[in-house]
């Protein structure tokens, strides 16, 4: 067993390195206009669905380019990695319903409350976005949201 765990250890980066595996350094969130409730959030996503399909062979103008340049749209449309023409409209589509885009470092540990909205105030969260997120998790106490 402790053999087992020690080869784990060893191989899996050295797999990861060999083969081109790698952990993502940026995560992100489509943040919601503040007060938006869930069944409008729902309809936007299948709006945003339909248009992601509808769209995807549409070429991006340098506008829709620059909103989304370094960005893994395929993290919010499939789950995946990277980009593609129905990621970025579907990311696209969002911002165009003013959702806004944070992105800060990845952390694979888990976090509290506190700290995620801290995250968010350090990737340029509007204001009224971060008063209604302290409002609606419950985080109220929590230093960013004073």
């Amino acid at each position: 067993m402790k053999t087992t765990l020690v080869y784990l250890l060893i191989l899996s980066p050295l797999t990861a390195i060999l083969f081109g595996c790698s952990i993502p350094k940026h995560s992100g969130v489509l943040m919601h206009p503040a007060g938006f409730e869930k069944n409008q959030r729902n309809i936007i996503h299948r709006e945003c669905m339909k248009e992601a399909q509808n769209l995807s062979k549409t070429p991006l103008t340098e506008n829709e380019s620059n909103l989304i340049k370094d960005v893994e749209t395929s993290r919010f449309f499939q789950g995946g990695r990277g980009r593609d023409d129905s990621a970025d409209r579907y990311v696209l589509c969002f911002l165009n319903k003013d959702y806004q885009l944070l992105i800060f470092p990845t952390n694979f540990f888990s976090e509290t409350g506190c700290e995620v909205l801290s995250k968010y105030k350090t990737a340029g969260i509007e204001k009224e976005r971060l008063k209604y997120l302290c409002k609606e998790k419950d985080t109220e106490k929590c230093a960013v949201c004073q």
